[in-house]
């Protein structure tokens, strides 16, 4: 029994010897063999069974490519996560100026005391500076970016009452100058609401506003409110410019074929502090909308 077992431990000693020379020999004949698709798909398949470190590292590259893959998915996300940040940032800033322009557009409403269904358009813009040599102009602090044009309208409120101050003659991207009613390139079709008749608001330097070219019978009096008038280019129709102070103060001559009164304007240039800049008038509409 014992020789049986030496000799069975002989025998397994040169299989165990025997088998590692096998391996290595085919491992040599695969490597050796041209790289045909059968051969290389043979190599792959002993290699991966039995070479541990390329099953490991065979595992590691589909971790890796799993870890890629989710990287990608979660740089996506963050983009798309960026892009709706910025969207709602967006969409609150213009939520922002449609309240504003609405608080804006109730608050010249009801100075003017105007029909709710008219949707005046504008912004409201603050005295920044005044010219020291002409008092009949002032800077204020919004330009075309704010939306101020050319030739818009301007409106302002003093003691509660709502009336024009001007128009823009100068405009920059953050400033624009507007020339106030006293100045005396100043000028803007007026009617006289209780006769009737027009005329032409025309700015007096220091001797303030006057109403020109009156019908020679028309017979206006002191305290008659004057209006702008449609037939004009440069403002909507119904801005209150002021009232009659003196009737025809220039005297009348056998020539003369119109009179012009004194107006009192509504609104002080001198101490205006904050506008109402509407937009420049075009042909077809009153600067509102429909």
């Amino acid at each position: 029994m014992e020789k049986k077992k030496k000799n069975l431990t002989a025998y397994e000693r040169g299989y165990s010897k025997i088998l590692p020379c096998v391996f290595v020999i085919i491992s040599l004949l695969i490597i050796l063999l041209p790289l045909q698709t059968t051969v290389n798909s043979v190599r792959m398949v002993l290699s991966y069974i039995f070479i541990p470190q390329l099953r490991a590292s065979h595992g590691v590259t589909q971790y890796l490519d799993g870890v890629s893959e989710t990287v990608g998915n979660l740089l996506k996300v963050a983009e798309e996560n960026a892009i709706l940040k910025e969207e709602i940032a967006f969409l609150k800033i213009q939520t922002s100026k449609m309240e504003t322009l609405e608080k804006e557009n109730e608050r010249l409403t009801s100075a003017l005391a105007l029909s709710k269904r008219e949707n005046w358009r504008g912004v409201w813009a603050k005295v920044a500076y005044r010219e020291p040599s002409r008092r009949g102009s002032v800077i204020i602090d919004k330009g075309t970016d704010d939306g101020v044009e050319l030739r818009s309208p301007v409106i302002a409120i003093q003691n509660g009452v709502a009336g024009l101050a001007g128009n823009v003659v100068e405009v920059t991207a953050k400033t624009a100058k507007v020339m106030l009613l006293n100045d005396e390139d100043f000028s803007a079709a007026a009617r006289v609401e209780a006769k009737g008749v027009e005329g032409l608001a025309s700015g007096n330097g220091s001797n303030g506003v006057n109403l020109k070219y009156l019908p020679l019978e028309s017979a206006v009096e002191k305290g008659d409110k004057v209006y702008t008038s449609s037939s004009g280019a440069l403002f909507p129709d119904g801005i209150l410019i002021g009232e009659i102070r003196k009737t025809g103060y220039e005297s009348k001559r056998s020539y003369d074929t119109s009179i012009t009164s004194k107006l009192r304007p509504i609104i002080d240039g001198g101490s205006v502090k904050e506008v109402f800049v509407m937009p420049a008038l075009r042909r077809g509409g009153e600067g509102k909308d429909a």
